[in-house]
């Protein structure tokens, strides 16, 4: 599980809120099958069984659900890759 902080790779608070996963099956060059999820205070963000462009650095991941404060969330998830180590994560909830 990767650790969650406010800001950015480049300036972020010391404090860890929240963690997040995703694990993916490529079913093409281009596209793979994946789950997961983003623990947060209020509860988990869920993205179940999302079908994923294999874009490069940047890539958008469907949230589908959720649990107590995010029961029934829908939105996305945007990772951009900073460095083989380090993604910046944004969350978009509708």
């Amino acid at each position: 599980m990767d650790a969650l902080y406010n800001g950015n790779s480049d300036r972020h608070g010391t404090k860890v809120i929240g963690h997040a996963r995703l694990t993916c099956v490529f079913t093409s060059q281009d596209r793979a099958l994946c789950n997961g999820k983003i623990e947060l205070p209020g509860g988990t963000l869920l993205a179940n069984h999302v079908i994923v462009a294999n874009t490069g650095a940047v890539t958008k991941v469907e949230i589908n659900g959720g649990t107590r404060e995010f029961a029934g969330a829908n939105g996305y998830v945007r990772t951009i890759s900073t460095s083989d180590t380090t993604e910046n994560f944004t969350i978009v909830l509708r």
